[in-house]
């Protein structure tokens, strides 16, 4: 067994009911989109210079591991946890086409910012632009930054075994004198509550304001 991921006691699980109840669901996820204060990240962006989506990314992937339900994923109809995750982004290239990549996590920012920035230059060059891991280890980030949405909707391949939560970053605005970013979360409603996503919008926020210190 993987030392990344142990099988979650299904009999003892809180969740046992709820997993029951959604997991042959149709279409069994939910999507929440709001917007989240970043204006603390886009005045420590701009001063340092350090890139404002791979600093977000840092911050997300943070909050994602302190809440344990977006860890989980559904493999063999069990559930699994996992310990670590990666960030796997879409990399758009010079001539309009895009791309998977996978960002391991560091938990120190300045490192994690540098090395993602570092392995999306080299991915930039690789020939093979539809290179895409089926593992189960990560989370799917979508950043929009030409739009300011208020709603989105990803398409999915299998919802059965595929339990990995999206997340969608848009083009941040001015407005009420606060610097908004459109953000929205896509999650396996047999794993994850809108409870557990209020939780995480939580803990990223609390990030955002304390980026400067």
């Amino acid at each position: 067994m993987s030392q990344n991921k142990w099988l979650v006691d299904i009999d003892s699980w809180v969740r046992k009911d709820a997993w029951q109840f959604f997991k042959d669901y149709q279409d069994p996820f939910f999507n929440i989109s709001t917007r989240l204060d970043v204006g603390p990240l886009v005045n420590y962006s701009k001063s340092t210079g350090q890139k404002f989506n791979l600093r977000f990314l840092h911050i997300l992937i943070s909050s994602i591991h302190e809440v344990p339900e977006f860890c989980m994923r559904i493999e063999d109809d069990k559930v699994w946890q996992y310990r670590t995750l990666k960030c796997g982004i879409t990399v758009k290239h010079e001539d309009g086409r895009f791309s998977f990549t996978y960002l391991p996590f560091y938990s120190e920012p300045h490192e994690f910012v540098q090395k993602s920035d570092e392995h999306i230059s080299l991915h930039k060059q690789s020939a093979d632009l539809r290179r895409h891991s089926e593992e189960q280890d990560k989370v799917h980030v979508s950043i929009l930054p030409w739009i300011h949405f208020s709603a989105v909707k990803h398409p999915r391949k299998k919802f059965a075994e595929n339990a990995i939560p999206i997340f969608t970053i848009g083009k941040y605005h001015r407005s009420e004198e606060k610097t908004w970013l459109p953000f929205s979360i896509e999650a396996h409603h047999a794993l994850v509550d809108g409870w557990h996503a209020a939780i995480l919008l939580e803990k990223i926020q609390e990030k955002l304001f304390l980026v400067e210190e």
